[in-house]
């Protein structure tokens, strides 16, 4: 049969990698880095997801300033506002509940905790202490929301100071449930920046179920060293991470897009189908039943049963389609370099 792509650009503009980006986001933000991170961050985040979305950040920066470093930005981008989200400003405290009550937790789609330092000298010990401490919270207030509607589950009591992280569990009686009331997961990711912090987290499986950690600083050490050893590679891969230059995107697909009922395939098989309708590669697939997606299988001539009403999506590296203005740089358009 034959197999059609969805298109990556959608009308408004917006880049839809996978069927996740489909319809409006609320995003939650706690801790703000700083002007011209939060600026990018924001970029990044209009040209993912679709119009009518809301990003919320909850910071102890004035919210004035906040506003001042936005502004300034879309003013040198030659715009007024961005493309497809709508921006509110809490002041607060990212470890206070309290503070994070003013956030709309009911209807997050997920969040992202940010490292925002006190001040210029603070440690990043300190910061990434703080940032795991917004993490649990931010994960028993949205479980408490679950429970107060009649669903019950495990719940995680954590504590961290100083990179010290202690963990409790008390049993809750009744249904378990992912998503409760709120009706979808809450996904949430940590940036971390301490490279201790990661050998903390690998002897605490308790503070690891509260989410995704990104290691920040640990990631970019690597991504330099790529760059003194390989540099093919690492113009590659900057050009793929950056969602305005068009040479390809790495996407996602569900199982039903390209198989039809019980059928046995090879990887080569289903490479093809994949080449056929989007002149794509096929990377690997994502069993949402395990915990890591499968990625350059081995035996790609073995052949496998899939059933298109697998919770199962197919991992796509794809050329781009014809990119329309409102998907490009905002730099670009204001006549400027597009961002590396």
């Amino acid at each position: 049969g034959l197999y059609l792509a969805e298109s990556l650009v959608k009308s408004d503009g917006q880049l839809r990698l996978g069927p996740a980006a489909d319809g409006p986001k609320v995003v939650l933000v706690l801790g703000c880095p700083g002007a011209g991170d939060i600026a990018e961050i924001l970029d990044t985040i209009d040209v993912h997801v679709s119009s009518g979305s809301s990003v919320h950040i909850l910071s102890r920066t004035p919210v004035a300033e906040r506003e001042e470093w936005i502004l300034q930005h879309l003013k040198m981008t030659g715009r007024s506002n961005f493309d497809r989200i709508s921006v509110q400003q809490y002041e607060g405290e990212s470890t206070n509940k309290w503070d994070m009550t003013k956030l709309p937790l009911a209807s997050a789609s997920c969040a992202l905790i940010l490292a925002e330092r006190l001040r210029d000298d603070e440690s990043t010990l300190a910061v990434d202490s703080r940032n795991l401490t917004s993490a649990i919270f931010l994960k028993q207030k949205l479980d408490e929301l679950i429970q107060a509607s009649g669903g019950a589950m495990p719940r995680s009591v954590s504590t961290a100071t100083n990179m010290t992280v202690m963990t409790t569990f008390t049993d809750a009686s009744g249904p378990s449930t992912a998503a409760g009331s709120r009706g979808k997961k809450c996904k949430m990711v940590t940036e971390l920046l301490d490279a201790k912090s990661e050998t903390v987290l690998d002897g605490n499986a308790g503070v690891r179920k509260q989410g995704s950690f990104m290691y920040t600083n640990a990631r970019e050490t690597a991504i330099y060293a790529l760059a003194v050893e390989h540099r093919e590679v690492y113009e590659l891969f900057i050009q793929l991470a950056d969602p305005y230059c068009g040479i390809g995107f790495v996407t996602v697909a569900p199982i039903h897009h390209y198989v039809t009922g019980i059928e046995d395939l090879s990887y080569h098989q289903l490479q093809r189908r994949v080449w056929n309708s989007c002149k794509g590669v096929l990377l690997g697939w994502r069993d949402f039943t395990k915990f890591h997606p499968e990625l350059n299988p081995d035996q790609k001539d073995e052949v496998i049963e899939w059933d298109d009403m697998g919770n199962l999506e197919l991992i796509i590296l794809r050329p781009p389609d014809e990119v329309p203005d409102q998907c490009r740089s905002p730099s670009v358009q204001a006549g400027g370099l597009p961002r590396t």
